[in-house]
């Protein structure tokens, strides 16, 4: 009973100092991790026995070392790369940063004791492409599941700047014919490069890979025939909100009739004026009133050819002389007699009788040839 009674006294009292004794291990351990934390600068309390040394737990020594990856991806697809940094909650991240390209992702070691928000951020979005710039995931979010065996990994997007810019037409007055216009932008790509526009249909564009909202300008050549036209006109391409507002700009080439102006004819040349001579009438002298004619002397006998038989001397016929020419006393006018030869008017006096000897001559002759005649038949 008594040996009983002893171990039982003992019991009470051996509890007390194994609870004193632990209590007295707990305090030093307390104490060197709080010495511990100081000389790094943290803080260890009884609520939070862990300590970030790498982001690894000291009591507990859980810290692990894993592998987080950030892809990219580019709509439409690109080759480029663009410069990654990864976040996990203030745990190491190994390397500070890495490139990352569609067909290559940025991996990371980050050494943890838990599992963090990781936050990739590419620096800078590229140039004419549109993004957050950020992708997130847990430190373990794919717990060692990934295809590559990444613990953790997210996707940075950039989609390429895009947007629509319409040049519409308006002839005055109306018609329905279609121009040839061409686009050009402060920056971007554009497509196609010419198209046709007309008062029912606009020419429609393509601006891609644009930064900021760039200034465009639409050109139509030619300008139509028989109209007057600035021939361009402008636009912003501001795209509110991006990517969704279609057209993002759009403006208005304006073509005016014009008006022909009428050609004046061109008036005649004078032709020189040639000088035409008048012609001066000749007065037509009045006739001189001429005396009668002289009868013309008889032409000489001729001389009877001797012959043995003895012939009478032919007798010569009279020659009639020409009538006398009288002039009208009231018009000063010469008359003929009845059965003359009209005398001309406009011969002066004296101008006939060269004629009147010549006609004198040839009678005499005509009656020299008649007596002659005659003679020879007398011989006979």
């Amino acid at each position: 009973m008594s040996g009983n009674a002893s171990q039982h006294n003992l019991l009470p009292g051996s509890s007390l100092r194994i609870a004193a004794i632990l209590a007295l291990a707990l305090a030093a351990a307390l104490f060197a991790a709080n010495q511990l934390a100081g000389a790094t600068g943290g803080t260890v309390s009884a609520e939070d026995p862990g300590t970030a040394f790498g982001g690894c737990n000291v009591r507990t020594a859980s810290c692990i070392t894993v592998q987080f990856a950030v892809y990219k991806d580019f709509i439409p697809d690109s080759g480029a790369s663009v410069t990654v940094s990864l976040n996990c909650g203030g745990d190491t991240v190994t390397p500070p940063s890495a490139p990352a390209s569609e067909g290559s992702p940025a991996i990371f070691s980050v050494e943890s004791s838990g599992n963090p928000l990781c936050t990739a951020t590419e620096t800078p979005i590229p140039a004419g492409y549109s993004s957050n710039g950020t992708c997130s995931a847990n430190l373990l979010s794919n717990t060692f599941r990934s295809p590559a065996g990444f613990a953790g990994d997210c996707t940075i997007v950039n989609i390429e700047n895009s947007a629509t810019f319409e040049v519409l037409k308006d002839f005055i007055p109306d018609n329905g014919a279609g121009i040839t216009v061409t686009l050009n932008c402060d920056t971007g790509n554009i497509s196609p490069p010419s198209a046709t526009a007309s008062e029912s249909t606009p020419a429609v564009f393509l601006v891609t890979a644009f930064t900021g909202t760039p200034l465009c300008t639409a050109t139509e050549t030619p300008i139509p025939v028989g109209y007057s036209s600035s021939g361009t006109c402008s636009d912003i391409l501001d795209p509110i909100p991006p990517l969704i507002a279609n057209p993002a700009g759009s403006c208005t080439i304006t073509n005016t009739e014009q008006t022909p102006t009428p050609t004046p004819s061109p008036s005649p040349t004078p032709s020189p004026t040639l000088a035409v001579e008048t012609a001066t009438p000749t007065p037509t002298p009045t006739p001189t009133p001429t005396s009668p004619p002289t009868s013309p002397p008889t032409p000489p006998t001729p001389s009877p050819v001797p012959s043995p038989t003895p012939t009478a001397t032919p007798t010569a016929t009279p020659t009639a002389s020409p009538p006398p020419v009288s002039v009208a006393p009231e018009t000063g006018e010469p008359s003929v007699t009845p059965g003359a030869l009209p005398p001309t008017g406009s011969t002066p006096a004296g101008a006939n009788q060269p004629l009147l000897w010549a006609m004198l001559l040839a009678l005499g002759g005509l009656v020299s040839g008649a007596t002659f005649l005659t003679l020879a038949r007398v011989r006979r």
